[in-house]
């Protein structure tokens, strides 16, 4: 991020410095900013568009062996606890984050959680500082608590923030250059969500924004489910849909389990108009993902087109041959190759998790064989060994297995 292309400063209202003891550095801003322009025509310069397509292959890339990061406590989701990346699988994608002893957070005593595998793009992997920066709960010793508050206080004061070299940054985890929000979330502001810790992956969840956090996250609250279901998550995830997106393309809603309003089913306008009046708020369709268009999704996601998928509820999230079963807008149905339908994923269209065929051979994955027997029991097992992994989130362990 200290690399911009020419013009950013004037785009971003910062001032353009010129050398000191330069002949620019005599001229008035504009002056600087217009001589500038004029050496560099007819030169190399990096431009906004090579700028963006560099920067998104960085934040691709942008984890490294070895670095500290902040990741979200899957048995508990309103923690976050101090881990360290131990290695990088699959062209540098897939992660195995081993978390760090909550009494010590040395690097030369981690504790490995059995089955964290994350890809690089998880929304479950945060910056140091960040818990600390929102006041999220941490699981951590005094050491990295003090460690992370003067990170903060640094930030606030507008000095440069004391990271240390294994540290993770916050403009590591930058959003991405194809989507601008416009407009702002607010608490109370009501949604759909493809939860990334669901049980099964084959709904969306009644959820609300519990809290606004800074840097453009915000803490969601899922109706559907106990008090402390909650999930941190950034604001420009395609996780996040608007509310009335499953009904309309016939995707399964879990709706919110407290007792209805007498005579009153559950809708999006029964829920906001009448349920919890004042509380709640129907968000502006531009803080979502727009939809591609049916021929776009048809093209890039033919119906009954192979491919591999990693299987989402399983822990370590193990590549399967899989093909598309339909596109329901922006989210597209994977079907494991050999398992009953009622084991399909929902994925979105911009998923990770979708590789196309050969992936796994090229960059040297295991890709599991798909089952095949002719005759499949009544009741099949998912793709995965193990349907719910050990040590899964609360609202796992709540839903069907």
């Amino acid at each position: 991020m200290d690399v911009q292309p020419i013009g950013k400063a004037k785009e971003r209202k910062n001032k353009l410095s010129p050398p000191t003891g330069s002949a620019l550095e005599k001229k008035t801003e504009d002056e600087a900013r217009e001589e500038v322009f004029h050496i560099l025509i007819n030169n190399r310069a990096l431009t906004s568009t090579v700028y963006n397509e560099e920067l998104r292959a960085f934040h691709t890339n942008r984890l490294r062996i070895d670095q500290r990061v902040e990741v979200l406590n899957p048995n508990d989701t309103t923690e976050v606890r101090p881990a360290l990346v131990k290695s990088i699988i699959g062209n540098r994608a897939w992660l195995n984050v081993a978390l760090l002893d909550v009494k010590t957070c040395d690097n030369d005593d981690i504790q490995m959680h059995e089955g964290i595998y994350l890809h690089v793009e998880s929304p479950m992997i945060f910056p140091v500082g960040w818990a600390v920066k929102n006041d999220y709960g941490i699981n951590a010793n005094e050491a990295y608590l003090e460690h992370c508050r003067k990170i903060v206080d640094e930030e606030k004061r507008g000095e440069n923030p004391s990271y240390e070299e294994i540290d993770a940054r916050p403009e590591q985890f930058a959003p991405p250059s194809y989507f601008k929000p416009k407009g702002n979330w607010k608490k109370g502001d009501c949604l759909e969500v493809l939860d990334p810790l669901d049980a099964r992956f084959n709904t969306l969840r009644v959820a609300y924004v519990k809290k606004v956090l800074s840097d453009g996250y915000l803490e969601i609250a899922f109706e559907c489910g106990s008090n402390d279901e909650v999930l941190p998550i950034h604001s420009t995830s395609a996780l996040l849909f608007p509310p009335g997106y499953a009904e309309q393309y016939g995707i399964e809603l879990e709706k919110p389990k407290k007792k209805k309003k007498r005579g009153v089913e559950f809708t999006w306008n029964n829920y906001i108009n009448l349920w919890n009046k004042g509380k709640r708020f129907r968000p502006k369709a531009t803080l979502f993902h727009q939809v591609p268009s049916a021929e776009e999704m048809a093209q890039k996601f033919p119906i009954g087109a192979k491919l591999e998928a990693a299987d989402q509820v399983q822990s370590r999230k193990f590549i399967c041959p899989a093909e598309v079963r339909a596109t329901k807008g922006r989210i597209v149905v994977i079907a494991f190759d050999g398992w009953a339908s009622q084991y399909d994923q929902l994925f979105h269209h911009r998923s990770p998790y979708l590789n196309p065929l050969g992936w796994c051979e090229m960059v040297g994955n295991f890709l599991v064989s798909p089952h095949e027997s002719s005759e499949q029991p009544e009741e099949v097992p998912s793709p995965s060994t193990n349907r719910t992994p050990k040590g899964s989130a609360k609202r796992r362990a709540t839903k069907k297995s």
